[in-house]
């Protein structure tokens, strides 16, 4: 058994990680970088990658924690 899945999880875990330290310390220019994941999304070689960057652009521009629920539906305990 190779190592390739380990490596390709721990890379897609270091961009999450990256990509919320970003946000949460406003270390980025969040319309640049949408400009530029919307760029990567329409220039995929496959659905597969085009649904990898739409996610990372909607990852980013999130309203809160939990995805795809309305602020007012979200608990106390979502910053």
């Amino acid at each position: 058994m190779t190592n390739l899945p380990m490596l390709m999880v721990f890379h897609i875990d270091a961009g999450i990680t990256i990509l919320q330290e970003l946000i949460d310390h406003d270390l980025i220019d969040s319309a640049e970088l949408g400009d530029i994941l919307s760029e990567r999304e329409s220039e995929s070689d496959s659905v597969q990658e085009e649904r990898v960057w739409s996610a990372m652009r909607a990852f980013l521009f999130q309203e809160g924690k939990i995805i795809n629920f309305p602020k007012d539906l979200q608990g106390p305990d979502v910053a």
